[in-house]
């Protein structure tokens, strides 16, 4: 059983200079939010990346979860990683 918040997670709204990439979860509660950004536009195109990064996590950390289920080593690993702040 996992501690986050149920996926899907999508990103909610797209970032400008003024107003923050929100990213929602489960029963459309906030996950995380990155922005917002008063800094040059490369920043804001990161910041995008990162929301949509953030966005794709339950899904990797599912597909982590059946490849170490599988008996994949590395994976197994990864899992204890995200599982070590427990």
């Amino acid at each position: 059983m996992s501690d986050f918040t149920p996926g899907p997670w999508v990103v909610v709204g797209r970032l400008t200079k003024y107003v923050e990439a929100r990213l929602v979860g489960g029963l459309i509660q906030e996950v995380a939010a990155c922005g917002p950004t008063m800094a040059d536009e490369g920043y804001g195109q990161q910041q995008e990346a990162n929301a949509r990064l953030i966005a794709a996590a339950p899904t990797m950390h599912e597909y982590i979860a059946k490849r170490a289920d599988a008996g994949d080593n590395e994976a197994k690993q990864i899992l204890e990683s995200i599982n070590a702040g427990r």
